[in-house]
């Protein structure tokens, strides 16, 4: 009798820290870009896939791609998504997809920066659908990590306890319910379904680039060039086009740190020169057709206006109409 009494209380305490938990979930954890860019990506018609960083996202526009290729392509870059990501946003795409081509815009701070314990974190895995892929991914990512991002995600917006009341309204709302990306949009940016966020010409301070996130030899994080194997593999073995592009950079930029950027484009290429791929840097591309101008970032990291962003997509769909 005693033994079952103890039974009940802890299973007591459980439930209370299940349904706790729950309501804190519900009522810090927002309504995300993720999660409406996953819905749509499962549910548009897809057979060509852009993965990346916010580079991509802003870089590479879906529209033009699909008016010159007559693809129908998805841009699931976004910031904060490592290999390890792109990795499984191209299996998940493949299993709801018949993926041609995958366009993998690489962005060399990534190789080098480990996956940082935030928000964006787990801002993608979360969205999986429920899954062995699912189980996968959340082996390979979260398992040696913080325990906190499995079973309190909150936990990284403990400080938006201000906004709780915001963050329920919301999760409340047709555009919650209904996956809409007009949440997202600003002065500064326009988001669109097929994945692209527009950034619009309005006067901002151009920040400089976050030197730890500059190219260093051994700085090079092996376990991202691990992901990325296999995500080449996993291309090779399901005969999926696999290109690999380095979207431009301000020339103002690489000549702040040239050496920097010289170690990381002969990195890449020695890399990828063996491989059964398509590489494109459009740093190094003697090109006429898109600018490097800062005047066309937004920031002097490398996010394209609109406008530059089309002119850019423009060639390289032409780029890839040729090979």
């Amino acid at each position: 009798m005693h033994n079952f009494r103890r039974i009940v209380k802890a299973g007591i305490f459980l439930l209370l820290v299940i349904l706790i938990n729950g309501g804190l979930d519900y009522a810090l954890y927002p309504y995300t870009y993720s999660r409406a860019e996953m819905h749509q990506m499962e549910k548009r018609e897809v057979n060509q896939l852009i993965v990346g960083t916010s580079h991509g996202k802003c870089g590479i526009d879906p529209a033009i791609m699909d008016e010159i290729l007559g693809t129908k392509t998805f841009n699931s870059c976004q910031g904060g998504e490592y290999p390890i990501d792109s990795y499984y946003l191209i299996k998940e795409a493949s299993r709801v997809h018949d993926i041609k081509r995958v366009i993998y815009e690489l962005d060399p701070g990534y190789w080098v920066t480990g996956d940082g314990q935030n928000a964006q974190y787990i801002s993608y895995i979360r969205e999986f659908p429920i899954s062995g892929l699912k189980f996968n991914y959340w082996k390979d990512k979260l398992l040696d990590g913080d325990f906190r991002s499995t079973f309190f995600p909150w936990y990284f917006y403990r400080n938006q306890v201000k906004n709780v009341g915001e963050i329920i309204n919301r999760k409340r709302s047709d555009e919650y319910k209904n996956y809409s990306f007009a949440p997202f949009d600003s002065a500064a940016q326009t988001c669109r379904k097929d994945g692209f966020i527009k950034r619009n010409r309005v006067e901002t301070e151009k920040a400089p680039v976050d030197p730890l996130n500059l190219w260093q030899d051994d700085n090079l994080d092996p376990r991202n060039v691990e992901w990325f194997e296999k995500l080449y593999d996993y291309c090779k073995e399901q005969k999926i086009q696999l290109t690999v592009v380095v979207t431009p950079v301000p020339e103002e930029t690489c000549a702040l740190y040239p050496e920097n950027y010289k170690m990381a484009y002969e990195y890449l290429n020695r890399y990828l020169r063996d491989k059964d791929l398509l590489y494109l840097n459009y740093n190094l591309k003697e090109d006429e057709g898109y600018s490097r101008s800062i005047l066309d970032f937004a920031d002097q990291e490398g996010h394209m206006y609109g406008d530059a962003a089309e002119t850019f997509s423009r060639c390289l769909a032409r780029d890839l109409l040729c090979k």
